[in-house]
């Protein structure tokens, strides 16, 4: 019987959602860590801020869980303190987090093709239960030949020439009594370069300008869902369920 000539009731869907799946990414999405949301798009050309937007642009998430989090802090929240952000977390964000998606889906780098991850975060002020910090760094990546990491859902054969340099800027406030971030806003401008498969680079790979912004996610279902290259970043913290 085809489903017009159903009676009513056998056309409703079953309590409940027997559909969706056991496990997601999201059910993995860290409560009590650092969610960012990333923007990429291309600039212009004449670097003139006052220039129309290009489009298209992407989205993306970063996601920290609390440990991680308390990376971008130093120990002593003196005025003036300074810390290097751990060369895993700043390296992870160049692997996957800065590349050029803004056309369309991209490939991650492998970690021997980060040449530079360097991060600093700086206290340059603290009033009542804000820390004020300054960031600042930069990052260079650079595919030249085949891929080199394991057979995973990214591997793609020959050789995809492309990178991205960038250098970095942002602030945040971090609160002290609910041991959050209640603002962070962190701008990587520089060039891309190259293409991979299905990026949409292929009649224009540059060099260009390009820049992705950083900051704080939303709190709806869209603003959680896991970064593009979750499967890969390779943290104790993110474990499928078995079975």
């Amino acid at each position: 019987m085809d489903y017009e000539n159903l009676p009513a009731e056998q056309r409703r869907r079953p309590s409940g959602n027997p559909s969706a799946p056991s496990f997601r990414w999201e059910h993995l999405c860290p409560k009590d860590g650092l969610v960012l949301e990333t923007v990429v798009r291309d600039l212009p050309d004449n670097d003139d801020p006052t220039s129309p937007r290009i489009r298209p642009f992407n989205k993306d998430h970063v996601w920290f869980n609390r440990e991680e989090m308390n990376s971008w802090l130093p120990e002593d929240l003196t005025v003036g303190r300074s810390t290097q952000l751990s060369p895993d977390l700043a390296t992870r964000l160049v692997r996957f987090h800065l590349v050029d998606n803004v056309r369309g889906q991209t490939l991650p780098f492998a970690g021997q093709e980060v040449l530079q991850a360097d991060i600093t975060i700086k206290v340059i002020g603290q009033a009542q239960d804000q820390v004020q910090l300054s960031i600042q760094g930069a990052s260079r990546a650079e595919s030249k030949g085949p891929w080199t990491m394991d057979k995973n859902l990214w591997w793609v054969s020959g050789e995809h020439p492309r990178g991205f340099r960038t250098k970095i800027y942002g602030e945040a406030l971090f609160d002290l009594k609910s041991q959050s971030f209640t603002s962070f806003e962190m701008i990587a401008k520089g060039i891309r370069w190259g293409s991979s498969p299905i990026n949409g680079r292929g009649q224009s790979k540059g060099p260009s300008p390009i820049a992705t912004l950083f900051r704080i996610a939303g709190e709806k279902s869209a603003d959680r869902l896991a970064p593009t290259f979750i499967d890969i970043y390779d943290v104790d913290w993110l474990v499928p369920p078995q079975g």
